[in-house]
């Protein structure tokens, strides 16, 4: 999930820096650069990686939910006396650990996808008035 998903968030970065320094580099001979619509495929890209980042959030409570319930699960088989069911449970525990590491640092990588966005729009001169 995570390599996957890292590779497609970097590509779509790299992509987007490469448009945007191009595009913005572009001397006068071959046209304006029409900075808004720039602007706006940054601002819809930023976008699309804030839901990304809300699924994910989302994602994480639920398997955080999980988490607790194989502990619980846990701490009645040992209460019970029932090691078999103490071990089985722990060790859906630890699946359930690594599944949120995994959404933690798929989480990190939007973040900071979102957050290069951002400064890319907070770095781009503004368009010119008409008139």
């Amino acid at each position: 999930m995570l390599p996957e998903f890292a590779n497609r968030i970097d590509t779509a970065v790299s992509v987007w820096k490469a448009k945007l320094k191009s595009q913005l580099g572009t001397s006068n001979t071959q046209g304006p650069v029409d900075v808004q619509n720039v602007a706006a495929g940054l601002r819809a890209a930023a976008a699309e990686l804030e839901a990304d980042l809300a699924r994910l959030l989302q994602a994480t409570t639920r398997e955080q939910g999980r988490f607790a319930e194989f502990e619980a699960r846990a701490m009645a088989a040992i209460h019970n006396g029932d090691d078999d069911a103490a071990r089985d449970a722990l060790v859906a525990q630890q699946a359930s650990l690594d599944t949120l590491k995994e959404l933690d640092a798929d989480a990190t990588v939007v973040r900071a996808s979102l957050a290069e966005c951002r400064a890319v729009l907070d770095q781009m001169p503004s368009a010119e008035q008409p008139g």
